[in-house]
Formats: structure tokens, C-alpha cells, sequence
């Protein structure tokens, strides 16, 4: 995910993550009924960093350890109106069959969500020397 830099404020598609009407309103409002400070007390700038579709942020959930957790990870998406923009799968595509990482790749495609398979295990799993 290719990250550039533009102009904070700029008129773009993706409202500010700071509006308390935008997309975390729903997170600002639990956070003010608590009396909690839901952004940094000392006024620092938005970052003016953005990915390359020009969203400010972007959900990754890690450690998909296959297929059915795939699915599993999609059902739930589907249930609270989440985008899933990238899965991770941090043991290793050696823990997985041939047949596994072809699944994972043909959801990931299919749903239009970045796929990412790790080498792994690596020498805490081995014997060593």
C-alpha cells in the first residue's frame, strides 16, 4: 500500500478522521460519553500523509491463519458493516497446503482485499545447532 503525501485539508473524497460528523463519529460520541479526549490535547497538525487512493487509513487484520479463518474474518466484516482493506498471515504459508494459499489468494482476489502470506517458520521453530 503506496503511501503519498498531499496537502492536509485538501477537498478530497475521504472526510477528516478528526470530524466529529465524518467517519469516527461513532468512535468520538463513546469516547465523549466517557469524558474521554478523543484527539491529542496539544493541537498537532492532521497528517497530510495519505495512500495512494487518497484515504487516510486503512484496516489490516493480522495473524488470518487460513481459508477458514478468511471466511471467518469476512462473515464478521459483512456483520458489523466493516472494509477489510488486508489481511496478514504472520506463522508462514509453509504452515499451509498448497491448496490453502490458493484459496487464501482467490478470496483475497475475489473480495478485493490485499493478501499478505509471510515466509515463516523461521529458526525458533527449528532444532537449531
Amino acid at each position: 500500500m503506496a503511501i503519498k503525501k498531499v496537502k492536509a485539508n485538501s477537498n478530497s473524497k475521504w472526510p477528516s478522521t478528526r470530524d466529529a460528523s465524518g467517519p469516527m463519529k461513532r468512535s468520538i460520541g463513546i469516547l465523549n460519553k466517557q469524558k474521554i479526549q478523543s484527539q491529542d490535547a496539544d493541537g498537532l497538525p492532521e497528517s497530510a500523509k495519505r495512500f495512494a487512493d487518497g484515504s487516510r487509513y486503512k484496516i489490516e487484520i493480522p495473524s488470518v491463519e487460513g481459508p477458514a479463518a478468511f471466511k471467518t474474518v469476512l462473515d464478521e466484516a459483512k456483520k458489523h458493516k466493516l472494509i477489510i482493506h488486508r489481511i496478514s498471515q504472520g506463522s508462514g504459508i509453509m504452515m499451509q497446503t498448497d491448496d490453502e494459499i490458493k484459496q487464501m489468494v482467490a478470496i483475497g482476489k475475489k473480495e478485493k482485499i490485499e493478501v499478505c502470506l509471510f515466509v515463516g517458520p523461521r529458526a525458533a521453530w527449528d532444532i537449531g545447532k
